[in-house]
């Protein structure tokens, strides 16, 4: 028997974040230049806040997986039950794009089958090779709540 899905495994990484939030790691690198030229101390400060807060993000990111095998799709979710399905039972997944930076990296996908609970992922944790990988592989299920129609067809 043949399964509706190729078999893939996406694991989220310190890189998936770098690349998603590179706005943000730009800022801080703007701020420290800024502040550090008039106070040091507080630039090292600022840089201290910012590698805890990669540090706490790159925690969660590590946590999120997103397994598919020939008989089941399984996400994972740091601090969250393990959700996992038949293939056979999912209906589409939702893709939850933001509107303002319009960005697929920052999306956030939601499963959705049928007689199970739904659950729900940030894409931001998945390096942009896994994310590509896993569209490549949903990509008959994938829709826009929008648009109601596949992702694909943008």
């Amino acid at each position: 028997m043949t399964s509706r899905f190729r078999p893939v495994s996406a694991t989220g990484s310190l890189w998936g974040l770098l690349a998603s939030y590179w706005f943000a790691v730009a800022a801080v690198i703007i701020i420290v230049i800024a502040v550090g030229r008039s106070n040091p101390m507080t630039a090292v400060w600022i840089i201290l806040l910012a590698l805890a807060g990669l540090l706490l993000a790159t925690a969660f990111a590590t946590g999120s997986a997103i397994i598919v095998t020939e008989q089941e799709i399984i996400v994972r979710r740091r601090m969250r039950a393990e959700w996992s399905i038949p293939v056979a039972a999912l209906t589409t997944i939702e893709e939850h794009i933001p509107m303002r930076p319009r960005a697929r990296s920052l999306a956030g996908w939601v499963f959705r089958a049928d007689g199970y609970p739904q659950a729900t992922i940030e894409m931001a944790m998945f390096a942009p090779l896994d994310r590509r990988r896993l569209r490549a592989v949903f990509a008959d299920v994938l829709v826009s709540p929008d648009l109601g129609r596949p992702t694909r067809d943008r």
